[in-house]
């Protein structure tokens, strides 16, 4: 038992008296010092936990910053005590802040993700930027509301998706763009051109007598040839062409900006190179090219794609080694040509 002693002096007839009054404060003691232990573990905990801690008062000054947000951003508590949050995102990204923080204050919401919709991004004291997961909460202190982020740092989730993205998106073999990558910017770029009334030409190439390649030399040389083909046509397209290995020997370069009579020129091109600089095993490959241009008149990517599958037809039919060019009345249904 803790108890609180107060003397009171008097004094009558008889003399002085003393007077000593006692109160029991135990509980008062025991509820000091379990919130001293509360605040020690909340001190200790906000300290320690991996993720980014930083709280705001009502008007977005920082009042909270702990040592994960410190490593994070590169500032220590007293460079950022009191200042706006902004100076924590980057420049393009603050001006929408305020908006953001009225209306969650607003809002009967007391937690909320931010941007599930899009990466948010922090910026560090050297002005790098990282994408962020941030979750945002409120409270009331002392009748005023309080605001705590709470922030991870996804670079390193961002960069493994970003190429787990990209492997989906690539030919294992020969490195291009595969037919997925191939639908989405075809899809794009068709979306584009109908806006602009821009050219759009496609070539549908086939590596000739590919399967008699692989029956006579085997699969790992028929794998040379696709690799070896694809590389050295790489080397020859700009920059703003879409270069895609369709499926099996079957390669698709997709031509923004490029009318028919440009991608004849190129169509023609890629077969003179083939013949002349794809050799493997003392093995000439030569190629066959069908082109189709975009008709803003109706047009869309399967049909675009079926008029150059009909030219392809027709360059074998001719011969193989050659280009041949698609009509806009092209029937849809193309025979197959080994």
């Amino acid at each position: 038992m803790v108890i609180d002693f107060t003397p009171l002096l008097g004094q009558d007839e008889a003399g002085g008296r003393l007077l000593i009054t006692g109160i029991n404060i135990s509980e008062k003691k025991q509820l000091k010092n379990e919130l001293d232990i509360s605040r020690i573990r909340y001190r200790s905990v906000i300290q320690s936990v991996h993720d980014c801690i930083i709280t705001t008062d009502e008007k977005s000054k920082i009042i909270l910053f702990n040592k994960a947000a410190e490593q994070t951003w590169g500032y220590n508590f007293h460079e950022v005590a009191g200042k706006d949050i902004t100076m924590l995102l980057p420049t393009k990204f603050r001006a929408n802040h305020q908006r953001y923080v009225d209306d969650f204050s607003s809002s009967i919401t007391q937690s909320r993700k931010m941007s599930s919709r899009s990466i948010v991004y922090g910026q560090r004291k050297d002005n790098t930027m990282f994408p962020a997961e941030i979750s945002i909460s409120k409270m009331k202190v002392n009748s005023k509301l309080e605001y705590t982020a709470i922030v991870r740092d996804i670079s390193e989730q961002s960069r493994l998706l970003e190429e787990l993205q990209l492997q989906a998106m690539t030919d294992g073999l020969t490195g291009l763009k595969n037919r997925i990558f191939l639908d989405k910017v075809l899809k794009r770029e068709i979306e584009q051109i109908e806006h602009s009334r821009s050219d759009l030409s496609l070539l549908l190439i086939d590596i000739d007598h590919f399967k008699t390649v692989n029956d006579s030399y085997g699969h790992a040389v028929g794998d040379q040839v696709l690799v070896g083909f694809a590389k050295i046509i790489t080397n020859i397209l700009d920059e703003g062409f879409t270069f895609a290995r369709y499926g099996g020997e079957e390669f698709v370069i997709l031509l923004p900006g490029v009318n028919q009579q440009l991608a004849h020129e190129i169509a023609n091109n890629i077969c003179d190179i083939s013949r002349a600089e794809v050799h493997i095993n003392k093995i000439t490959c030569t190629v066959s090219v069908g082109v189709s241009v975009f008709n803003q008149d109706g047009d869309s990517a399967d049909t675009l794609l079926h008029r150059a599958d009909i030219a392809l037809y027709k360059a074998k039919a001719a011969g193989r080694d050659c280009v041949e060019l698609s009509n806009h009345d092209d029937h849809i249904n193309s025979p197959a040509v080994i």
